[in-house]
């Protein structure tokens, strides 16, 4: 058996992995593909989402703050 976390070889009939702990499921579970990982369903997407909502508020602020300077008569924003 191959852990499916840190990749390290063990005996098939073990739990968990003796290098990095990682919990195996049953044999049933290993067939749906179950990593083993201690991780809330949701995690990655919502990461990224988080992580694209402020790019894309960072990005607007650097184009509409120097827009709006230049039409209150200051400089421009070349």
């Amino acid at each position: 058996m191959i852990c499916p976390r840190c990749r390290a070889s063990m005996a098939g009939n073990v739990s968990f992995c003796t290098n990095c702990g990682a919990q195996f499921g049953t044999a049933g579970q290993r067939s749906q593909g179950n990593s083993g990982a201690a991780q809330p369903a949701g995690t990655d997407w919502q990461f990224g989402a988080y992580l694209g909502l402020l790019a894309a508020l960072v990005a607007c602020g650097a184009i509409v703050v120097p827009a709006i300077g230049s039409m209150q008569g200051g400089t421009s924003a070349r």
